[in-house]
């Protein structure tokens, strides 16, 4: 999938990106101890990846929130992008009748994704750049 959606990132530091996404969604922004919550991983392990993305411009960090940039917002959406049409693809034979709506189904979720994760890199909880 990464490949497919032709965003020159690392499998960590599209993970990381996917990881800032997820946990921005409440106050638009993501600390490192948020993102190791989850993975039972101490939250320094992520500070490489997360300044690599940083120095490349798909984040920001102010006061230990990483935020997303419009470059990080636009990554973030080719990412989704591939992977709906990964997920398509893989359960095209899946319920053959129900095709059409399944498909609506998934583009909603990535449209949805997509509207949040640009909302993250504009609007009040811009990166400042």
């Amino acid at each position: 999938m990464l490949a497919a959606s032709g965003v020159p990132l690392t499998y960590a530091q599209a993970w990381m990106l996917v990881a800032v996404f997820k946990h921005s969604m409440d106050d638009g922004g993501a600390t490192l101890h948020e993102v190791a919550e989850g993975t039972k991983v101490p939250a320094g392990i992520f500070e490489p990846v997360a300044r690599q993305l940083v120095d490349a411009r798909y984040l920001t960090e102010a006061e230990c929130h990483y935020r997303f940039t419009p470059k990080g917002a636009e990554a973030f959406s080719r990412l989704i992008g591939a992977c709906r049409a990964w997920l398509l693809a893989r359960l095209a034979d899946w319920h053959e009748g129900d095709n059409h709506q399944f498909a609506k189904a998934v583009d909603r979720l990535a449209e949805e994704m997509i509207s949040s994760s640009r909302d993250l890199g504009a609007g009040r909880h811009a990166a400042n750049v």
